[in-house]
């Protein structure tokens, strides 16, 4: 009988163990993503792209940051950003929007609003972008004046940041 009882108990201490193991790996996180840090990357467009991610439990992360670049001085070329990110087998897949002023102080000055959608090969960190953008007047007429136009896809390259 304490045979048996041991021969139990040692099974089920290794089904205990593999299934530990199991349920870590299943959940670890690929290893160039940080579960808590800063990302950046450069766009085919010069932009830098600035990002800071932090894990939410699982495979769920919040991906805030800001997209600098352009023609005008900060803060008018600097577009912060949020979003969330899932990692779903090779890839991290999210979404991101913003908004920011554009042509200030020019006769079209205009306040413009971004939606996309994001993708990251999690063995590179290289990654995609695309959404719509609406671009409205910031003068009040009465025709508002908006635009709306489909952005992308824009190449993402993974940079060490500046």
């Amino acid at each position: 009988m304490k045979k048996t009882t041991l021969a139990i108990l040692g099974a089920a201490l290794v089904a205990l163990v593999l299934s530990s193991l199991l349920a870590t790996t299943s959940e670890a996180v690929p290893s160039l993503w940080p579960r808590r840090g800063e990302l950046c990357w450069l766009d085919d467009e010069g932009n830098t792209v600035r990002a800071f991610t932090a894990r939410m439990g699982g495979n769920h992360y919040l991906l805030h940051g800001s997209v600098i670049g352009g023609a005008n001085p900060p803060p008018y070329d600097v577009q912060p950003f949020s979003g969330n990110i899932e990692l779903l087998g090779g890839q991290a897949i999210g979404q991101v929007t913003t908004a920011q002023i554009n042509d200030v102080g020019e006769p079209d000055e205009a306040v413009e609003s971004f939606t996309g959608i994001v993708w990251f090969d999690l063995s590179t960190l290289d990654g995609t972008a695309e959404g719509i953008s609406t671009r409205c007047d910031r003068e009040p007429t009465p025709n508002m004046d908006c635009e709306t136009e489909n952005h992308g896809p824009v190449v993402l390259v993974s940079i060490a940041c500046p």
